[in-house]
């Protein structure tokens, strides 16, 4: 349900990782933006979608804890990953 709309947005993964831990799991998304205005526009528009609302209204009951965002400017060590 998520993908598909960050996908009409132009939103890219660069990686979707999910690790379980007992009866848990954890998940790790990494995303490509060309910059941080290129980040706020197209999370502008995804959380402006509709579906937002009922996605995070059934997520929400799954997930014990937060949900973290983290961003990273630069990756000078590994821009031949991205490139």
């Amino acid at each position: 349900m998520l993908l598909p709309m960050m996908k009409e947005v132009g939103i890219r993964p660069l990686a979707l990782l999910i690790t379980e831990i007992g009866h848990y799991g954890k998940f790790l998304d990494i995303y490509i933006y060309s910059s941080l205005a290129d980040y706020e526009q197209k999370t502008n528009q995804l959380l402006q979608d509709p579906r937002m609302a009922p996605y995070y209204a059934a997520v929400g009951q799954c997930i014990a804890g937060s949900i973290q965002v983290e961003i990273m400017a630069d990756l000078p060590y590994a821009k031949h990953w991205v490139d």
